[in-house]
């Protein structure tokens, strides 16, 4: 069992160096294996020497390729290492913290004790001096399992800096997102993606997770089918957390936010819930990524979206996502992110109008088949502070015409009918007809 003294002595900067060294290390192959490919490397050449020479290069760029991917994963499990080393020492000052303020010590064997026990006089205060010590006790040991998970994958990520073991295992297909993202739209559509905007929905349907914080746990996608409207290119709408961590309640580890600002390239990763409507090709994309505690527990929620779509393309969004930690009842009172979105296509480009909650904040951006992108709405949270979710989640605002845009799709309208939702699990069967 590791013990306290132990992780005193443990430095993430440490790790930081050592995932620097692996990031820099991968670039060198990557470009190295490039000028290998180049086709002008030995169009000089001719004869047996030649194709020697050139069967020589391609085993040297493959292992070259190999040994990339082996750093790129050693990388992101360092990466997640670290993390968890931060995350561990901090929760263990704070510990010692409250074992200090209560008059209790930690000895040298980590076990909790009162150097100076007060005189009991009733059986009361017995019990609670004994409670508070097998509390606090509780408390070292929760904290040492922790810090033994850390250290045996730890060990592990040596094992494969060392040689001594397969590092495939650590990332899963962390190298080969082109990979993935092919084969999530492919299930989808039934072929490859070709333009660039095909390729931006391609890493919406991919449900991978490739940002260590997440640690491998997937996003949860839903598709829509809806009829294509030619020429409107692709709406993208992400939905983020500007800041670094958020308050989940007063007995639960801080949440992690997005800690960015916009950004119209966004990655469908860096958000907590993103959208695509993919007018050229008629589908609805929902994506909701994983939730990650400031201690390390990561859980993925379902989002809840259905949709509606007007004779002149008009498409109707209603949305609902839940924090997966937060109790059940969440979901159904207001205590999620949900809202509205209404986006019509005009001559090219897109209206939008919506009714959503004042967090977090949200951007709309629209690909056109020119390859070029237009912003259709930025939704700055309401504010950028640790206590932002539970101030700003029950409240609503709106923006563009919302009634009038919305009025054709109140329940009472002859226009209402509500897509089923097609979630995309893996390698299931999808039906989106």
């Amino acid at each position: 069992m590791v013990m306290l003294a132990e992780i005193d002595r443990w430095n993430p900067a440490q790790l930081g160096d050592v995932f620097r060294i692996c990031t820099e290390q991968n670039q060198h192959c990557v470009e190295l294996s490039q000028e290998l490919q180049s086709p002008s490397l030995f169009q000089s050449w001719g004869g047996e020497s030649a194709r020697a020479a050139s069967n020589s290069a391609d085993q040297l760029r493959r292992d070259l390729d190999s040994h990339g991917n082996q750093l790129v994963a050693v990388a992101a499990a360092v990466s997640t290492a670290q993390i968890d080393v931060e995350n561990l020492k901090s929760s263990l000052a704070r510990v010692r913290g409250e074992i200090a303020a209560t008059g209790f010590e930690i000895d040298p064997s980590d076990k909790v004790f009162h150097p100076n026990p007060p005189p009991l006089s009733s059986v009361r205060e017995h019990v609670a001096i004994n409670g508070y010590q097998h509390n606090f006790q509780k408390l070292v040991e929760a904290i040492k399992r922790d810090a033994e998970r850390i250290d045996r994958e730890l060990a592990a990520v040596i094992d494969v800096a060392d040689g001594d073991l397969p590092g495939g295992n650590l990332a899963g297909d962390l190298a080969d997102r082109k990979g993935n993202a092919t084969r999530a739209f492919e299930e989808v559509y039934g072929r490859k993606p070709v333009t660039q905007q095909e390729w931006s929905v391609a890493s919406m349907l991919d449900t991978q997770s490739y940002d260590p914080k997440n640690r491998g746990v997937p996003a949860e996608v839903t598709v829509i089918k809806i009829e294509p409207v030619p020429g409107q290119g692709i709406v993208r709408s992400g939905l983020f957390i500007p800041t670094e961590t958020v308050f989940a309640g007063p007995e639960a580890a801080p949440h992690l936010g997005d800690n960015r600002g916009f950004d119209e390239h966004f990655n469908p990763e860096d958000t907590r819930v993103a959208f695509v409507v993919d007018y050229e090709n008629g589908y609805i994309v929902a994506r909701q990524n994983p939730s990650v505690t400031a201690d390390g527990h990561v859980e993925t929620g379902r989002p809840k979206v259905t949709a509606s779509q007007l004779d002149d393309g008009t498409v109707s969004l209603d949305y609902q996502a839940s924090d997966p930690f937060a109790p059940e009842i969440a979901s159904d009172t207001f205590w999620s992110v949900n809202g509205k979105l209404v986006l019509s296509p005009v001559d090219g480009d897109i209206a939008v109008a919506g009714r959503v909650t004042d967090f977090p904040s949200m951007e709309i951006y629209q690909d056109k088949p020119d390859g070029s992108t237009a912003t259709i709405h930025r939704d700055d949270a309401a504010d950028h502070v640790h206590y932002g979710p539970v101030l700003n989640l029950p409240f609503h605002h709106y923006f563009g015409d919302y009634g009038q845009a919305s009025e054709p799709f109140s329940p009472d309208s002859p226009y209402y009918a509500p897509s089923r939702e097609c979630p995309i699990n893996g390698g299931s069967d999808l039906d989106v007809g």
